[in-house]
């Protein structure tokens, strides 16, 4: 496996696994006052006073159907943890929309040159990823 840290947070990648090719070894912290207003967690997704937090333990598959860059990967991890509160919590307080902006301002914030490609990326292609799923 290869290891990294972040100033957004840690992850860690394991080659083995595509379902979980990616574990948060420490938290991701996002900050936007776009987010103010909203306290919510669900599962390893918390959002309170303007901070989207991935904790530790979140596994993921990376960047979905695009390169897992360096500099892409954070903003990666933390859209894929929006996302999944957005399939699996019918009473999500934020939108889609949200949480692709939540993309491209981390993805700026890293120095990803290529932040504006994967945020319209995911606005075309992204909702079959967001839309909540009934569970039986």
């Amino acid at each position: 496996y290869r290891s990294t840290q972040h100033e957004h947070g840690g992850w860690q990648l394991f080659q083995s696994s595509r379902a979980m090719k990616y574990i948060t070894t420490d938290k991701i912290i996002y900050h936007s006052p776009k987010w103010r207003g909203i306290e919510y967690t669900w599962g390893d997704l918390t959002i309170t006073n303007c901070y989207v937090i991935v904790n530790e333990g979140f596994g993921c598959d990376g960047c979905t159907c695009s390169p897992d860059f360096d500099d892409a990967i954070t903003g990666c991890i933390t859209h894929d943890a929006l996302y999944k509160a957005l399939r699996e919590d019918p009473n999500c307080p934020f939108t889609r929309k949200m949480a692709d902006k939540a993309l491209l301002r981390i993805m700026q914030k890293d120095g990803c040159k290529l932040a504006w490609v994967y945020y319209i990326t995911v606005r075309v292609a992204g909702r079959k990823h967001a839309k909540y799923v009934k569970k039986n």
